[in-house]
């Protein structure tokens, strides 16, 4: 039997799940059934993950030395569920001698909704990262290309216009909601606004970060061979944190 549990908390809550197989699953391209846990919207995750892994073993009848490997997402995201998640990966994945499988959250996002995003010419996954700016993945013709970027939402405005007719393309992701009311202020150019009532928006629960997606991506990589030692895990925060940068500043 081989085991990977899987953690989301890139955001201000976040998920878990749970991946088990034989070593014949193990070598497909198959992956075994996934069992998931969402975590409390009461807590943080910072509060609630360690008991909710400790509670979801248990009912799996696993104790944590069975466990083959660790998936967890690694950014963009949240800097204190990151932080949280990343910490736990790490200090599970030592204390049992494990590898762990990093994984980037807008990918996650792409594998939950590609089905829906393959029609279109162009796809922007986002997340947003607050101060005017934007985490974003560009999708061609429903394949993800090129790696998660920060950009300024100014600027992914006239990515996206200089692109192609509007009714092609599609904004997916958490980050939609940010777009939106950005586009919504009054002083914006009436053209933007036109052009802009015609796109796909996917903001749904199909286009937030789940631990589903982190345990199927995170299987893949690990049979594949695509792990690190959990002393390489780090967050990618893609900037320093405002505390940071006040500090640096001071």
């Amino acid at each position: 039997m081989r085991a990977l549990l899987a953690i989301e908390s890139s955001g201000k809550h976040g998920s878990i799940a749970l991946t088990k197989g034989t070593h014949e699953s193990a070598s497909s391209e198959s992956t075994p059934t996934i069992v998931t846990v969402d975590l409390p919207t009461d807590r943080g995750s910072a509060q609630s993950l360690a008991e909710s892994i400790d509670r979801l073993l248990r009912e799996e009848q696993l104790s944590p030395i069975e466990l083959g490997c660790i998936a967890v997402l690694n950014g963009p995201g949240s800097f204190t569920g990151l932080r949280v998640g990343i910490a736990t990966a790490k200090a599970m994945a030592y204390a049992i001698s494990i590898p762990v499988v990093e994984l980037d959250t807008l990918d996650c996002i792409h594998y939950q909704v590609k089905s829906a995003v393959e029609s279109f010419l162009a796809s922007y996954l986002l997340l947003d990262a607050y101060r005017g700016q934007l985490f974003v993945k560009s999708i061609e013709a429903g394949t993800a290309v090129g790696p998660t970027f920060l950009c300024d939402i100014d600027q992914l405005i006239h990515r996206a216009m200089a692109n192609g007719e509007s009714q092609q393309q599609a904004f997916v992701g958490p980050g939609c909601e940010r777009l939106q009311r950005y586009l919504e202020k009054e002083e914006k150019d009436s053209s933007i606004k036109e052009w802009f009532r015609s796109v796909t928006w996917i903001n749904d629960i199909r286009s937030s970060p789940h631990a589903t997606s982190v345990a199927a991506l995170g299987w893949k990589k690990w049979t594949a061979g695509d792990t690190i030692d959990p002393f390489a895990l780090l967050p990618m925060y893609f900037r320093a944190s405002a505390a940071e940068e006040k500090a640096a500043k001071a």
